[in-house]
């Protein structure tokens, strides 16, 4: 599922929550969901780039400990151009497209993927966010 027009960690988990009702509720509650995200950096409604690393963390985070029978979190980003500043496609970047240097969105993601993936320098947290089934 892609969560496109959620722009904050609370707005991506409804959505997601949404999806694993529709799951359960249709008799698939063993079904996976892959989570795609993401919001840009220039263009009208955009994020800065501290907030946007912030929101991915937050994400990644979250998701990857929810009981939502998440099995993937797809950071929605590309190289692009970022010549036209009206242009939010163009602005979805975690890589400088001319020095190929990580953003801050890309370096707080992968610190995320690094720690759940047992890279990091502590375990990955192991409590679980009551996202989709609230006790």
């Amino acid at each position: 599922m892609l969560a496109s027009t959620a722009r904050s960690e609370p707005a991506v988990e409804h959505v997601v929550a949404s999806v694993r009702s529709e799951l359960d509720g249709t008799g698939n509650s063993l079904s996976p969901i892959d989570v795609g995200f993401g919001w840009y950096t220039n263009g009208p409604g955009a994020m800065s780039e501290t907030e946007r690393a912030s929101f991915y963390w937050q994400v990644a985070s979250h998701l990857a400990r929810s009981d939502c029978r998440i099995s993937g979190l797809l950071a929605r980003a590309w190289v692009t151009p970022q010549r036209n500043p009206s242009n939010p496609w163009e602005w979805y970047g975690m890589v400088d497209p001319e020095s190929f240097k990580l953003t801050q969105t890309a370096l707080s993601y992968r610190a995320v993927a690094r720690t759940y993936l047992g890279y990091g320098s502590s375990p990955p947290p192991s409590s679980t966010f009551q996202i989709c089934h609230p006790g």
